[in-house]
């Protein structure tokens, strides 16, 4: 019994003949959308610090991939024309796309045909790559103008939103933007495992000086309301954001932590010493007093200056309001308890009403405990880092935004998607990772 042939798939006749008689600014296909696959090439970003001011700088390239039918059989050793239709972009402002936001950029061949020209050359299967290089402004994006944050510091974040509006060059059917953009370029074999899809080419670094990315977004959306004279859904987009946050160790281990341990310690010697013995008391109270001062100096040289107090002030605040109540109710239970001829000394004082200084003690230190666990620490700064964050940090969803792009374009439904940069994900990828994020709700992204 002979075996079944299986038949090998051949390309298709090719198309191309000359490039005389065309007209190659038109698009391919102008009675269908021509289908764009997106890919985002993430190079590098960089917060610098200079007089007070925290600049971002972020460089990468947007690769765009179509099918240009009309050019299915040409020679590759061919340049194309100067006219040639390719998508047109525009950047938001501060987002520069170089030589293809000018339309001077031209596309290159991307794939050949299995067949070779007479000597040997490739030959052009219609498959055209555009990879246009973009940066965020020119010298950096001054994030300290994203004041509000700084509310949250050191827990402070912020979300940078830029997008790339797209257009043909030409008038189109009503209802119809001639262009399909997606991302659904195949991945290659050996990045399969990060997703089926080449979505972001990743070849940065997680970390720089004080900050951290947490995450990379990108969404395909368009306009939802008449912007610039064109209709509703008439403008597609690609929208990026970048989710920065400060690594807040070292203000942690040098600020935040040393302040709660004065209150601790300052706690337990008010537990421990009698009231009678209100001069130990109070020498210990004033040592940790300045003590508190003593802490913020380790890091003044690295705190911004601000019109107002920060998450690191209220831990610092609260660590003053806390020994100052604990001096108030030292002084007011010997006050309460001593007797009325005034002889009283440490360890020598007939007459003291212990109980009733215990009491005042005791009401003390439930009066601290709520003020630091309470204030100090659930609202000052678990809180306090949360809501900020929420309304003008890394968490704040696209929507919520103040720029024209935020107000007036908004994520198509299953369009959307973040990639996690985790402390865990940085290990295990550095900076080279090629594949997809994680699907976003288009309403929350």
């Amino acid at each position: 019994m002979a075996s079944k042939v299986t038949p090998v798939e051949e390309d298709p006749p090719p198309q191309w003949t000359t490039f005389d008689g065309i007209d190659w600014s038109k698009r391919p296909e102008p009675e269908t959308d021509t289908h764009v696959q997106v890919v985002l090439q993430f190079k590098t970003w960089e917060i610098t610090k200079l007089e007070g001011k925290e600049n971002l700088t972020w460089s990468g390239v947007l690769e765009l991939y179509w099918t240009d039918a009309r050019l299915d059989g040409c020679p590759r050793s061919h340049s194309l024309p100067e006219n040639i239709w390719r998508p047109r972009m525009t950047g938001s402002v501060g987002f520069s796309l170089g030589e293809a936001e000018k339309g001077t950029k031209l596309p290159t061949f991307n794939d050949s045909r299995k067949e070779k020209t007479p000597d040997g050359g490739r030959i052009s299967n219609g498959k055209l790559q555009l990879k246009a290089t973009f940066e965020l402004g020119n010298g950096g994006l001054n994030l300290s103008n994203h004041l509000k944050r700084f509310r949250a510091f050191p827990y402070d974040s912020t979300r940078v939103d830029v997008m790339v509006q797209f257009y043909t060059g030409h008038d189109e059917e009503p209802g119809s933007t001639g262009l399909d953009l997606q991302f659904n370029r195949p991945n290659v074999k050996t990045r399969l495992k990060d997703g089926a899809c080449q979505h972001i080419d990743w070849l940065a670094t997680r970390h720089c000086d004080d900050f951290a990315l947490k995450a990379v977004g990108y969404a395909l959306g368009s306009n939802h309301v008449n912007v610039w004279g064109n209709p509703a859904g008439s403008r597609p987009c690609l929208m990026l954001s970048l989710h920065i946050a400060r690594t807040p160790a070292f203000y942690e281990q040098k600020g935040i932590l040393p302040l709660y341990a004065v209150l601790v310690f300052g706690l337990l010697c008010y537990y421990a010493l009698e009231p009678t013995d209100l001069p130990s008391r109070i020498s210990i109270m004033a040592a940790l007093f300045l003590t508190v001062f003593a802490i913020q100096w380790i890091a003044i040289e690295r705190l911004p200056r601000l019109p107002f107090s920060t998450i690191l002030d209220t831990v610092a605040q609260c660590a003053i309001g806390g020994l100052m109540m604990m001096l108030v109710g030292a002084c007011a239970s010997y006050k309460f308890a001593a007797p009325s001829n005034g002889f009283c000394a440490p360890g020598d004082c007939p007459g003291f009403k212990m109980e009733q200084a215990r009491r005042v003690d005791r009401l003390t230190l439930i009066v601290v405990l709520v003020y630091v666990v309470g204030y100090a620490f659930l609202y000052g700064l678990v809180y306090q880092c949360m809501s900020i964050n929420r309304q003008c940090g890394c968490f704040r969803p696209w929507t919520r935004g103040k720029s024209i792009g935020n107000t007036r374009f908004a994520p198509h439904a299953g369009t959307a998607w973040r990639l996690l940069t985790t402390e865990k994900w940085a290990e295990l990828h550095e900076n080279k990772f090629m594949g997809e994020g994680t699907p976003v709700d288009a309403k929350t992204w």
